[in-house]
């Protein structure tokens, strides 16, 4: 690992699982030395190489072991300091996390990253920090939960627009974020020399990442059951980003499947048939912002798998079968008597 980043992706990840899962079972002279380990780590690694792990090391946040938690915090500490644009956006979800371990845990890290702004009097960390958790991350939570009631209070479904200035007019004033990037998943993800080398003065992050200028007034409100709404937000470089605004849903497992996929990229760019023909998972962003609440990029040209399915049913079985209840029923009783060949051609299509 000091040696450079040839095999970061297989050495960190495992270190840090049996660090996690099996330090409490070592004697305690070995446990030492494990911990002493880590500690030389903390000390030697840039803070850059730690984000190729970050979201392990966020998840350990309530680790048991009182030494290997005080580490944990400095390492994430560290890398807040030194990367608070990208790493605050990875935080939130136990920054503002209903469980009070979780939330302790988290503050006590963001106090440490802020006595490290102060020590070397750097004013990025401790600003980026104050406008991310002003107001911001409460009224996203807000906007997230925008379309659950209307504003006489009665439930309402289906597809219709509301405006950002009415309807939540502190996210709708607020302008010209400097500290607080657009959570893009190419501005979120750390880019490591090709050659590995371990240059301890090596920038993964953009030198002017895109930032968040304002936001749009419109509101999208989707058909989905939990009425998820969306909204644009205008960058620092003159584009317009739409993000999935979600509420009743902990997008934590979606984040964790990201992570996933991406691992599957890399594989899939090891491989040279892979390579040759192109071959990769189209990843986006998943932002969790507490247990309930979440952001999702927003993918153009893509057509949902349930409208899909749904048109298909249609076509086949007549406009009534798009209900949710009944297609099940009618796969059993319909489609699948008709034999193997006739569902191997309805999914094709």
């Amino acid at each position: 690992l000091t040696l450079g980043h040839k095999y970061i992706f297989r050495t960190l990840p495992r270190l840090l699982t049996m660090w996690f899962e099996h330090s409490s079972t070592l004697k305690p002279d070995e446990r030492t030395k494990s911990n002493r380990t880590l500690d030389v780590l903390k000390r030697d690694l840039a803070p850059h190489v730690w984000l190729s792990v970050f979201s392990q090391l966020v998840s350990r946040i309530c680790h048991p072991d009182n030494q290997i938690l005080t580490c944990l915090k400095d390492i994430i500490a560290k890398v807040l300091h030194r990367h608070p644009k990208q790493t605050l956006w990875s935080l939130v979800a136990v920054l503002k996390s209903s469980q009070s371990s979780r939330h302790l845990n988290a503050k006590d890290i963001r106090k440490r990253a802020e006595e490290l702004a102060e020590t070397d009097k750097s004013t990025g960390a401790k600003k980026a920090i104050d406008d991310f958790m002003g107001r911001l991350v409460e009224e996203l939570i807000k906007v997230c939960n925008l379309a659950q009631t209307t504003s006489s209070g009665q439930s309402s479904k289906g597809p219709r627009v509301l405006s950002m200035s009415k309807s939540c007019r502190a996210l709708s004033q607020m302008s010209n974020l400097e500290s607080v990037i657009v959570p893009i998943q190419s501005s979120l993800t750390p880019a490591f020399p090709s050659t590995g080398n371990p240059l301890q003065a090596q920038n993964p992050f953009s030198a002017n990442p895109v930032t968040i200028r304002s936001f749009g007034d419109r509101v999208d409100v989707m058909s989905s059951l939990m009425c998820p709404v969306v909204i644009m937000v205008f960058g620092s470089d003159g584009k317009q980003y739409k993000f999935l605004c979600k509420p009743k849903d902990d997008l934590r497992k979606d984040s964790r499947m990201m992570d996933l996929n991406t691992m599957i990229n890399r594989l899939l760019m090891k491989d040279s048939d892979s390579r040759r023909r192109n071959l990769y998972i189209r990843t986006f962003s998943v932002i969790p912002l507490n247990e309930n609440n979440g952001l999702i990029e927003w993918v153009n040209d893509t057509v949902v798998y349930r409208d899909i399915l749904q048109n298909l049913y249609s076509s086949e079985l007549g406009p009534a079968s798009i209900k949710t209840s009944r297609i099940q029923d009618l796969y059993n009783r319909e489609l699948k008597p008709r034999g193997p060949h006739n569902l191997l051609d309805f999914y094709q299509k």
